[in-house]
């Protein structure tokens, strides 16, 4: 994205080309002598660095204002203006949430409801996890 004044670029946070590749193959690869490794964020099933590594991938699904409100409560929590986070929802986040995150949904072996108790989130991943992957024990609750 250009910048207003003509001088360098914008990165535009709400698109996964702003991140760094290199870096985040580098931080799992750090990691993989671990027995689990979690990998977050709202771009994790979007990069295919990160899914083609993954022994199980889950996506988190919550309507748009929940979406909102947890990202202006993220920065207010921080000590930080929310204002650019509603600004940025009314400008841009809409469209790049559809366009970049809803369709990461497809990668997933398991969709969860992010309304829900994070206990329940929780035990959905733990029943996920401790099953083979691949078998039906490992699809149990599964909703696409």
């Amino acid at each position: 994205m250009p910048a207003f004044d003509g001088g360098g670029r914008i990165v535009d946070a709400g698109d996964p080309r702003s991140l760094d590749p290199a870096r985040i193959t580098a931080a799992i690869e750090r990691h993989t002598a671990a027995g689990l490794i979690v990998v977050e964020g709202v771009f994790a099933l979007a990069l295919e660095q990160v899914r083609v590594r993954a022994g199980w991938r889950a996506y988190v699904e919550a309507p748009a204002d929940i979406r909102l409100a947890r990202a202006a409560l993220r920065k207010i929590e921080a000590g930080r203006d929310p204002r650019h986070v509603l600004r940025g929802h009314l400008e841009r986040g809409h469209t790049a949430h559809e366009r970049h995150v809803a369709p990461s949904r497809a990668h997933a072996d398991i969709v969860l409801d992010g309304t829900r108790p994070v206990p329940e989130l929780v035990e959905r991943l733990r029943l996920l996890i401790s099953a083979p992957p691949g078998t039906p024990a490992s699809r149990e609750g599964h909703a696409r």
